[in-house]
């Protein structure tokens, strides 16, 4: 699918989370955190900072290449930790995204390279594991319980000598 760099290792481009150090050090290997769902942030603007770990590099930088619109920003802080804020419009509880990015060896044996990688991020849903009770919601926003809102009750009775539109 993604075409290798030739070489003893035969080094992937694309680094699909590899298990634990890199396999080889011919190679330059980056790997981006995932945040789970329930270590996550909300949808409402809020920012996370994830770790990325880099095998066979002395020092790199990075650049996103791709983020949903889910978050406002993404982009790299001054310690190459990927950083995301939710956008309120887009971002879904319950959601997992993708958020590619390039990260360049900039000194050691593997100076000049790159590759990619991603991090996907589950935005956390605040109701998930909340039970309101009756004549209450979840507020999205809060995970608290709030009271529902209110009804129109038409009563047709005609009783009333004012009609018979009843709110409640």
């Amino acid at each position: 699918m993604y075409p290798n760099i030739p070489g003893p290792c035969n080094c992937p481009i694309l680094i699909v989370d590899p298990p634990g150090p890199a396999p080889c050090t011919d190679c330059l290997y980056a790997r981006g955190g995932n945040v789970f769902c329930t270590d996550s942030i909300s949808p409402f603007s809020q920012t996370a900072q994830i770790p990325i770990t880099v095998y066979n590099c002395e020092s790199w930088t990075a650049n996103v290449l791709q983020a949903p619109k889910a978050f406002e920003t993404a982009g790299f802080n001054v310690d190459n930790m990927l950083q995301v804020t939710t956008n309120p419009l887009y971002a879904v509880g319950g959601q997992k995204y993708d958020v590619y990015f390039r990260v360049i060896c900039n000194a050691g044996d593997h100076a000049g390279k790159s590759v990619v990688t991603y991090s996907q991020i589950c935005v956390k849903n605040l109701c998930a594991q909340v039970s309101c009770p009756p004549g209450q919601v979840c507020n999205p926003a809060t995970g608290e319980c709030e009271a529902a809102p209110g009804e129109l009750i038409i009563n047709g009775s005609g009783e009333s000598p004012y009609g018979g539109l009843q709110i409640q």
